[in-house]
């Protein structure tokens, strides 16, 4: 079996068949699947109670970052549930989402993830398939910034509270680079951001051990749409100042890819 999703909310749709889908003559084919090579990875959401809710990444070379109507599948609005997708920038939540063929680069998927009132979650990789060698799934918490390895079984438990956005706290990280997150914590505690809310600059201020090295900057609105980008030169004091556009009043997320890891802080803009 298989959905059908009309173009228009609320308007009737038709699927038709010609009589060339029909079986003409009697036959028992047999079923057998291949083994599949395509890379993949299975997320699961599990709330405190009720049921696990799942999205799927997959990459093949048929696909673009954009929406495939042959190889993506909307998600499917869940009424009282744990809902679980990949929000691509400008489209719709999905359910499944196909992605070009994993390169050198690191790719990163921003997740959609609803539940039922405040309390713990987890969030896992039940499958992980056909990965290239060298490549490690993380989940990204830009909230805590905490980078949990998706090959431990256990997952990742967190503190969701009530009215909490769904998108712009966590993302699927596909990356060959060693990414620890226990030195990322570390390291977040010695870089602190100000103003903040900011206005039309924020200062920028590391440990002493990174002053004289560029940091990459990268402010995501909470759809993980960039909005900023900016590299942050060298210097000899410990300050580095970003200009910030005209942007609309919110809460943003500003990484900073450092030589000793990423840190990943929020800011609020007015």
């Amino acid at each position: 079996g298989f959905f059908v999703r009309t173009s228009a909310a609320a308007t009737p749709g038709i699927v038709g068949f010609s009589n060339a889908a029909r079986l003409g003559s009697y036959a028992s084919p047999v079923f057998n699947r291949a083994t599949s090579t395509t890379p993949l990875v299975r997320l699961a959401l599990q709330p405190a109670t009720g049921p696990t809710d799942e999205a799927v990444v997959y990459f093949t070379a048929d696909a673009t970052i954009g929406f495939d109507a042959l190889l993506d599948a909307t998600k499917l609005p869940s009424a009282n549930g744990a809902s679980l997708a990949s929000q691509p920038a400008g489209s719709q939540p999905l359910a499944i989402n196909a992605l070009p063929p994993l390169g050198t680069a690191d790719v990163e998927v921003s997740l959609r993830l609803q539940a039922p009132g405040a309390g713990l979650r987890t969030l896992r990789a039940p499958e992980l398939r056909n990965l290239p060698a060298g490549t490690v799934p993380y989940l990204r918490d830009a909230q805590t910034g905490a980078v949990t390895d998706l090959r431990q079984v256990a997952g990742y438990t967190f503190t969701q509270a009530t009215g909490e956005p769904a998108t712009g706290r966590f993302s699927l990280l596909l990356t060959s680079r060693r990414v620890l997150a226990t030195t990322s914590n570390q390291l977040s505690g010695q870089v602190s951001i100000y103003p903040n809310p900011a206005h039309s600059q924020v200062a920028v201020q590391l440990p002493a051990t990174l002053s004289g090295q560029p940091v990459r900057a990268t402010l995501l609105n909470s759809l993980g749409q960039v909005m900023v980008q900016s590299s942050l030169p060298g210097s000899a004091g410990a300050v580095r100042t970003m200009p910030l556009p005209a942007l609309a009043t919110g809460i943003y997320t500003l990484r900073l890819q450092t030589s000793a890891g990423l840190v990943v802080k929020r800011l609020a803009i007015e």
